[in-house]
Protein backbone atom coordinates (compact mmCIF):
# COMPACT_ATOMS: atom_id res chain seq x y z
CA UNK A 1 0.00 0.00 0.00
CA UNK A 2 2.87 2.61 0.98
CA UNK A 3 4.29 2.01 -2.91
CA UNK A 4 0.86 3.36 -4.30
CA UNK A 5 0.78 6.55 -2.20
CA UNK A 6 4.22 6.97 -3.37
CA UNK A 7 3.34 6.94 -6.47
CA UNK A 8 -0.26 7.98 -6.98
CA UNK A 9 0.96 10.73 -8.81
CA UNK A 10 2.32 8.89 -11.60
CA UNK A 11 -0.76 6.24 -11.34
CA UNK A 12 -3.29 8.94 -11.95
CA UNK A 13 -1.09 10.53 -14.29
CA UNK A 14 -1.53 6.89 -16.27
CA UNK A 15 -5.10 6.14 -15.41
CA UNK A 16 -5.47 9.59 -16.91
CA UNK A 17 -3.70 9.29 -20.36
CA UNK A 18 -5.49 5.82 -20.63
CA UNK A 19 -8.96 7.32 -19.70
CA UNK A 20 -8.30 10.51 -22.09
CA UNK A 21 -7.59 7.77 -25.37
CA UNK A 22 -10.28 5.38 -24.39
CA UNK A 23 -12.47 8.56 -24.54
CA UNK A 24 -11.02 9.36 -27.93
CA UNK A 25 -11.36 6.15 -29.29
CA UNK A 26 -15.08 5.88 -28.43
CA UNK A 27 -15.65 9.76 -29.90
CA UNK A 28 -14.26 7.76 -33.04
CA UNK A 29 -16.12 5.02 -33.00
CA UNK A 30 -19.37 7.17 -32.42
CA UNK A 31 -18.58 9.35 -35.13
CA UNK A 32 -18.02 6.65 -37.61
CA UNK A 33 -21.36 5.13 -36.72
CA UNK A 34 -23.15 8.68 -36.92
CA UNK A 35 -21.67 8.19 -40.43
CA UNK A 36 -22.28 5.31 -40.93
CA UNK A 37 -25.96 5.48 -40.29
CA UNK A 38 -26.30 8.52 -42.40
CA UNK A 39 -25.54 7.00 -45.35
CA UNK A 40 -27.80 4.19 -44.42
CA UNK A 41 -30.90 7.28 -44.18
CA UNK A 42 -29.79 8.84 -47.24
CA UNK A 43 -29.92 5.18 -49.06
CA UNK A 44 -33.16 4.78 -47.45
CA UNK A 45 -34.90 7.85 -48.35
CA UNK A 46 -33.98 7.93 -51.41
CA UNK A 47 -36.21 7.81 -54.29
CA UNK A 48 -35.89 5.83 -57.80
CA UNK A 49 -37.86 6.61 -60.57
CA UNK A 50 -38.35 4.20 -63.70
CA UNK A 51 -40.29 4.56 -66.86
CA UNK A 52 -41.12 1.55 -68.76
CA UNK A 53 -43.96 0.12 -71.75
CA UNK A 54 -46.55 -1.95 -70.16
CA UNK A 55 -48.20 -4.59 -73.03
CA UNK A 56 -51.51 -6.14 -72.10
CA UNK A 57 -53.38 -7.97 -74.58
CA UNK A 58 -57.22 -10.24 -74.03
CA UNK A 59 -55.20 -13.35 -74.95
CA UNK A 60 -51.51 -13.91 -75.42
CA UNK A 61 -51.63 -17.26 -77.52
CA UNK A 62 -53.64 -15.40 -80.10
CA UNK A 63 -51.76 -12.76 -81.74
CA UNK A 64 -54.75 -10.97 -83.88
CA UNK A 65 -56.69 -10.40 -80.51
CA UNK A 66 -56.83 -6.69 -78.31
CA UNK A 67 -53.93 -5.28 -77.16
CA UNK A 68 -53.57 -1.90 -75.16
CA UNK A 69 -49.95 -0.35 -74.45
CA UNK A 70 -49.52 1.84 -71.57
CA UNK A 71 -46.63 3.88 -70.98
CA UNK A 72 -45.93 3.57 -66.88
CA UNK A 73 -44.37 5.64 -64.75
CA UNK A 74 -43.08 3.90 -61.55
CA UNK A 75 -41.19 4.81 -58.09
CA UNK A 76 -39.47 2.56 -56.93
CA UNK A 77 -37.20 3.37 -54.61
CA UNK A 78 -37.39 4.50 -50.50
CA UNK A 79 -38.50 7.72 -50.96
CA UNK A 80 -40.48 10.65 -52.08
CA UNK A 81 -39.63 11.82 -55.53
CA UNK A 82 -40.30 15.47 -55.71
CA UNK A 83 -40.13 17.88 -58.90
CA UNK A 84 -40.32 14.83 -61.95
CA UNK A 85 -39.60 16.38 -65.07
CA UNK A 86 -38.74 14.69 -68.33
CA UNK A 87 -36.72 15.53 -71.50
CA UNK A 88 -35.17 13.49 -74.39
CA UNK A 89 -37.04 12.73 -77.21
CA UNK A 90 -40.50 13.71 -76.62
CA UNK A 91 -41.41 13.96 -80.16
CA UNK A 92 -40.92 10.55 -80.62
CA UNK A 93 -44.25 9.17 -82.48
CA UNK A 94 -44.41 5.40 -81.86
CA UNK A 95 -46.61 3.36 -84.49
CA UNK A 96 -50.73 3.59 -84.07
CA UNK A 97 -50.11 5.78 -81.01
CA UNK A 98 -50.13 8.94 -78.74
CA UNK A 99 -46.93 11.22 -79.48
CA UNK A 100 -45.00 11.41 -76.01
CA UNK A 101 -45.14 15.25 -76.00
CA UNK A 102 -48.94 14.54 -75.63
CA UNK A 103 -48.80 12.37 -72.75
CA UNK A 104 -49.56 14.23 -69.79
CA UNK A 105 -47.16 13.04 -67.00
CA UNK A 106 -44.36 13.61 -69.41
CA UNK A 107 -45.91 16.76 -70.86
CA UNK A 108 -46.73 18.39 -67.25
CA UNK A 109 -44.12 16.37 -64.78
CA UNK A 110 -45.39 15.21 -61.46
CA UNK A 111 -44.92 17.14 -58.43
CA UNK A 112 -44.70 13.97 -56.25
CA UNK A 113 -44.68 10.52 -56.33
CA UNK A 114 -44.71 8.44 -53.93
CA UNK A 115 -42.69 5.25 -52.64
CA UNK A 116 -44.12 2.06 -54.90
CA UNK A 117 -46.83 4.38 -56.62
CA UNK A 118 -47.26 4.22 -60.19
CA UNK A 119 -48.71 6.32 -63.07
CA UNK A 120 -49.46 4.73 -66.41
CA UNK A 121 -51.63 6.28 -69.32
CA UNK A 122 -52.77 4.32 -72.72
CA UNK A 123 -50.96 5.59 -75.18
CA UNK A 124 -52.15 2.73 -78.01
CA UNK A 125 -55.11 0.34 -78.02
CA UNK A 126 -55.83 -1.74 -81.08
CA UNK A 127 -56.81 -5.09 -82.46
CA UNK A 128 -53.55 -5.25 -84.10
CA UNK A 129 -49.83 -5.68 -82.13
CA UNK A 130 -47.09 -3.05 -82.17
CA UNK A 131 -45.39 -5.13 -84.84
CA UNK A 132 -43.01 -2.38 -87.45
CA UNK A 133 -42.19 -1.84 -90.51
CA UNK A 134 -38.50 -2.25 -91.40
CA UNK A 135 -37.99 1.66 -91.95
CA UNK A 136 -39.87 2.29 -88.69
CA UNK A 137 -38.04 3.33 -85.98
CA UNK A 138 -39.22 1.93 -82.65
CA UNK A 139 -36.71 3.01 -79.79
CA UNK A 140 -36.51 6.14 -77.89
CA UNK A 141 -34.76 7.80 -74.97
CA UNK A 142 -36.29 9.27 -72.22
CA UNK A 143 -34.63 11.54 -69.70
CA UNK A 144 -36.23 11.74 -66.30
CA UNK A 145 -34.89 14.55 -63.62
CA UNK A 146 -35.95 14.39 -59.76
CA UNK A 147 -35.14 15.68 -56.66
CA UNK A 148 -35.46 13.71 -53.21
CA UNK A 149 -36.77 15.24 -49.90
CA UNK A 150 -33.89 17.20 -49.57
CA UNK A 151 -33.99 18.71 -52.93
CA UNK A 152 -30.96 16.71 -54.22
CA UNK A 153 -31.48 15.90 -57.83
CA UNK A 154 -31.09 12.99 -60.02
CA UNK A 155 -31.42 12.25 -63.24
CA UNK A 156 -31.67 8.70 -65.78
CA UNK A 157 -32.18 7.89 -68.85
CA UNK A 158 -34.17 5.56 -70.44
CA UNK A 159 -34.64 3.68 -73.70
CA UNK A 160 -38.19 2.73 -74.37
CA UNK A 161 -38.57 0.11 -77.15
CA UNK A 162 -42.11 0.47 -78.61
CA UNK A 163 -41.86 -2.66 -81.33
CA UNK A 164 -44.35 -5.14 -79.77
CA UNK A 165 -42.53 -7.66 -81.59
CA UNK A 166 -38.89 -6.89 -79.70
CA UNK A 167 -40.40 -7.49 -76.53
CA UNK A 168 -39.60 -11.61 -75.06
CA UNK A 169 -42.77 -12.44 -73.37
CA UNK A 170 -44.99 -11.39 -76.58
CA UNK A 171 -42.55 -13.03 -79.17
CA UNK A 172 -44.46 -15.90 -81.25
CA UNK A 173 -43.08 -19.39 -80.17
Amino acid sequence: MSWFNANSGAIIGVVGVFAFLLIFVLVGIICWYTYLLRQILKSTNRPEIVIYLRFYTDNQNVPETYSTTELCLKNVGYGVARNIKFGGSLGFIPADGVPLHKITFLKYGVGALLPENELCEIISSTNEHFYLYENQRSVTDVDIIYENSNGIEYSDTFTLDFNYSNHPQYRDT
